[in-house]
């Protein structure tokens, strides 16, 4: 029973180096193929392929790769294979039906209906055959007597292709985006995202230890090593110099006496975050203060801003930044007993934007959590909730979390108060991490800025969790923003809520002190250069 993310195995008998993204996953056996191999099976003692061209099954054996059986194909162009009740389950481009192979016989015993119009990968489940629909984007579960469908799940993407189940989870390959998904079966939702070893994944099998996938461009079958790693993995490093600045003008007619400015001071405590200058402050700072989020502050005093005077704080630092991935598997997540005592004290609390006890709130939590209490299938139930309620709109707004809920809509800092209400009312502790984002470029300016938040699982730490970044229908997509670092954030500030010093703001805050009638403007932005 495979629950695991996939190791960095080296290569076992490889017969060539191959390239593919920058997180392949392990591979621990490569073995030449057919010339245009799709579908797989295990059947206990082989692999069996299947060959588009030759009409051939062919039984493989799984320690040297050789060739040990073959037996005459029933389909003029077979393209998904499982094993199950003693039999061959083939499946056909052309075909609208499901052939029952009888290995040993070496003849088709009975057909059953296909679910769709195209049929791309088969697998068994305790007496059930999963059906990979291609026409319908769904993954179908069918009788396998007389071919009724008992339910289905939508495909984690547009391109879903081979499947296997290895007694717990549902593996399906993607040859348009070359991923591997695990993917919870009841629900459809998809689990874990890694790279193929190939660039047209296509047939998969489970043999209780390995998962294995058979590539059409490099005509290579590969068993897949899992492990139980959960560190998380950096890639992608990207040095950068980052300029920070807020301006504030007193735009008469009575001058600003003073103007107290608070910069978050960009992190230094993340692994895959490092600050390689320290940030150079113009002018030098009044003081460095930390509220009781622990988040430390730049604080600065600027006294007697005339009438049509624009006066700025900023600073200036060089980072790299890596992308950072963080691969969960539920049944490692620990209970919620497991969660230290001061994290959950400090990061299940109320607040001003949060408002937990609002009905709207407890019917939300009660309406995505039911009964559930393993802590990582909570966070994603009101993820899921949360996109499936809110859409994204960046209207400037910062409502309360009960009234974005009602309304519907919500920028990234709603989406993160919604988020934070619901998962804080349930018992996770939930905080917020924010920072100024590369845009598009690498030469660019921010002027937005993004706040997303993190939850606490036992077992991983602080994970994030950002509702606000897809609406896609596809699981494949979804599952991104789970654990998922791009190398296009600066975080300069992780937060619980309030800050004594910015209130709900994130990389900066102000107040000013004036006497008479005046108005001020405040503008923040950050500059982004790329470092070689």
């Amino acid at each position: 029973m495979s629950r695991f993310l996939f190791t960095t195995a080296a290569a076992i008998m490889v017969m060539a180096s191959i390239c593919h993204g920058s997180a392949t996953a392990g591979v621990a056996r490569q073995f030449e193929a057919t010339d245009y191999p799709t579908g797989l099976a295990w059947d206990g003692t082989f692999i069996w392929l299947a060959d588009r061209d030759s009409e051939w099954l062919y039984a493989i054996d799984p320690s040297s790769g050789a060739h040990a059986d073959s037996v005459l194909c029933p389909s003029f162009s077979p393209t998904g294979l499982a094993f199950g009740d003693g039999f061959l389950w083939v499946s056909g481009y052309y075909e609208d039906g499901i052939y029952k192979v009888d290995v040993d016989a070496g003849r088709v015993v009975d057909i059953i209906g296909a679910p769709g119009e195209l049929t791309l990968g088969l697998a068994w489940q305790d007496g059930y055959l999963w059906a990979c629909d291609a026409s319908a984007k769904e993954i179908v579960k069918i009788d396998p007597t007389d071919g009724t469908p008992i339910r289905s799940i939508k495909s984690p993407s547009r391109s879903a292709h081979g499947l296997a189940f290895d007694g717990e989870y549902l593996w399906v390959s993607d040859r348009r985006h070359d991923k591997i998904y695990m993917v919870e079966p009841r629900e459809g939702c998809v689990i874990l995202s890694v790279d193929s070893p190939g660039p047209y994944p296509r047939g998969l099998a489970s043999d209780g230890e390995h998962i294995w996938n058979v590539d059409y461009q490099t005509d290579s079958l590969y068993a897949l090593l899992p492990s139980g790693d959960q560190d998380p993995i950096l890639e992608s490093p990207k040095k950068a110099s980052v300029t920070f600045t807020v301006k504030v003008r007193c735009q008469g007619p009575d001058p600003v006496e003073e103007c107290n400015v608070y910069l978050a001071v960009p992190r230094s405590d993340l692994d895959h975050q490092a600050i390689l200058v320290e940030p150079a402050f113009k002018p030098e700072p009044h003081d460095f203060v930390i509220d009781k989020w622990d988040q430390e502050f730049a604080h600065f005093v600027v006294t007697d801003i005339l009438p049509g005077e624009t006066r700025r704080v900023s600073y200036e630092t060089t980072v790299e930044i890596h992308a950072r991935r963080q691969l969960i598997i539920p049944e490692n997540v620990g209970s919620l007993q497991r969660i230290p005592k001061d994290i959950k004290r400090k990061y299940t609390v109320d607040g001003g934007r949060l408002l937990i006890a609002d009905p709207v709130i407890q019917d939300a939590i009660t309406e995505a959590v039911g009964d559930e209490k393993n802590p990582y299938w909570m966070v994603r139930k009101m993820y899921e909730y949360v996109i499936d309620h809110v859409d994204y709109e960046r209207v400037g707004g910062w409502d309360t979390a009960p009234n974005v809920l009602k309304r519907g809509t919500g920028s990234c800092s709603e989406f993160s108060f919604v988020f934070m209400a619901m998962a804080r009312g349930a018992g996770i502790p939930t905080r917020f991490s924010a920072g100024v984002c590369e845009r598009n470029d690498e030469a660019s300016m921010d002027d937005v800025f993004h706040r997303w938040t993190e939850v606490y699982l036992p077992g991983y730490g602080w994970v994030k969790v950002d509702a606000s970044a897809t609406n896609s229908e596809w699981q494949a997509d979804r599952l991104k923003p789970i654990g998922d670092y791009p190398n296009r954030y600066l975080i300069t500030t992780i937060g619980g809520g309030d800050s004594e010093y910015i209130g709900w703001r994130y990389n900066y805050g102000l107040d000013c002190t004036y006497t008479g009638r005046t108005e001020v403007d405040v503008s923040a932005y950050a500059d982004w250069e790329p470092v070689e």
